[in-house]
């Protein structure tokens, strides 16, 4: 048929009698307008499998305090002290990686050190350990470069040690992320409420497990 070569015979049923031209169709992607020739054999439509529409914040921060604490009264008004950590856990909520581009400190005051009776309290486990400053204007966060992912099954868990020099002082902690073209920056705290750190007071010490 001219330049576009020659016509091709369509397939011709092999069942039903009718001895019409049997057409096989199949398609990919999203179907807009389909034109069929001939008597219709078989005609398959293939949708690629939709993905969940993507979370607001696509990261789940949780953390811990685990530090020695002054007393002053009674172990509810107990504060933990000068070189504690804070281990913070970082899990992916979607079926994608995300991309943990940098960790902030933020003081929100400064006061001086509380002092009072000091507690112990046990060893933790091997993480990613950093070291931070927040003496310094602005906090100084030590350790290895800050560039995670996390993922379904893989999250990340980094340990904090903290030194306020002498201070007491109330801090949060910022996470800034990517993931699938979004960035943004999620705010670790204790569900609401500042951090909060103090120097040590050179007093006494509790062992650790006793009360008043």
């Amino acid at each position: 048929m001219g330049e576009y070569g020659a016509a091709r015979e369509p397939e011709r049923s092999n069942g039903g009698g009718t001895g019409e031209p049997l057409t096989r169709n199949e398609m990919s992607g999203e179907a807009q307008s389909v034109v069929q020739a001939g008597s219709i054999g078989e005609l398959h439509l293939h949708n690629p499998p939709s993905r969940p529409p993507s979370v607001e914040i696509p990261v789940a921060i949780t953390c811990e305090v685990e530090a020695d604490y002054v007393i002053q009264r009674d172990w509810s008004d107990g504060v933990p002290l000068s070189g504690g950590l804070v281990r913070v856990f970082v899990e992916a909520c979607e079926d994608r990686a995300v991309l943990l581009r940098a960790m902030r400190p933020l003081v929100i005051a400064r006061r001086p050190p509380l002092g009072g009776t000091e507690t112990m309290h046990w060893g933790i486990p091997e993480v990613r350990k950093y070291s931070l400053n927040l003496d310094k204007d602005p906090p100084r966060l030590k350790g290895p470069k800050f560039l995670y992912t996390v993922s379904p099954g893989d999250p990340e868990v980094f340990e904090l040690t903290v030194h306020c020099g002498p201070h007491d002082i109330d801090w949060r902690l910022e996470v800034d992320w990517t993931c699938a073209g979004r960035t943004g920056t999620s705010v670790v705290d204790l569900g609401g409420h500042p951090f909060r750190f103090t120097a040590r007071p050179g007093t006494r010490r509790w062992p650790f497990g006793t009360r008043r």
